[in-house]
């Protein structure tokens, strides 16, 4: 039985995917802080660890005998990082890293949580994904020093990952009308063994 690792387990997103995990027979951890998620969106067939990503001693604990890491976990409020870049950093890119490291540190595969709003969004172009990247705005930069961070550590010291680009409009719609049925990363979790996703 495959074990998993959710960083913001107890929020909207995540306890969607803990709970296909579950469905999926993976033994789940979840690592959340209780900063936007709900305790009661825990699911009782996982294991909840409280904290923040940034204590890297919970951080060794929570992934233990982990096979995978879905890096749900972010600072996401626009305005918040615009006021607060320092803290937005933190929480989103100096906690990545360390999942990163632990990663690396332990042979876990990573699924991380990007965001559309790294790209520059215009309805008249056709959106390419490497010629696109434009961050407006510090939560954008964040995520996308994320994903830098991430393909840095493929290429030199082997990390398997794949980054998902979060697309609230079109997602949340599904999510708040068909609530378990579909969720942004369905179409990894029905994904047998999750091979197909790394590199």
């Amino acid at each position: 039985m495959e074990k998993a690792l959710i960083t913001g387990g107890a929020g909207f997103i995540g306890h969607h995917l803990a709970n296909e995990l579950i469905k999926l027979n993976y033994k789940v951890n979840i690592l959340d802080n209780l900063s936007t998620g709900k305790k009661s969106n825990i699911p009782k067939k996982s294991k909840f660890f409280y904290g923040d990503i940034n204590n890297k001693k919970l951080l060794h604990k929570a992934t233990k005998n982990c096979d995978i890491i879905f890096h749900l976990a972010a600072c996401t409020e626009l305005q918040k990082s615009i006021f607060f870049p320092d803290q937005t950093m933190q929480d989103n890119v100096i906690s990545t890293l360390n999942v990163i490291k632990i990663c690396m540190k332990k042979k876990i595969k990573l699924v991380f949580a990007s965001s559309c709003s790294v790209y520059d969004l215009n309805a008249k172009k056709k959106l390419e994904e490497s010629k696109n990247v434009n961050p407006k705005n510090p939560y954008a930069m964040s995520k996308f020093f994320s994903e830098e961070l991430i393909k840095f550590y493929s290429t030199n010291f082997k990390l398997k990952y794949n980054i998902l680009m979060v697309i609230m409009r079109l997602y949340y719609l599904n999510l708040f009308n068909l609530q378990k049925k579909i969720v942004p990363f369905i179409f990894i979790i029905t994904a047998p063994k999750l091979e197909i996703l790394f590199m």
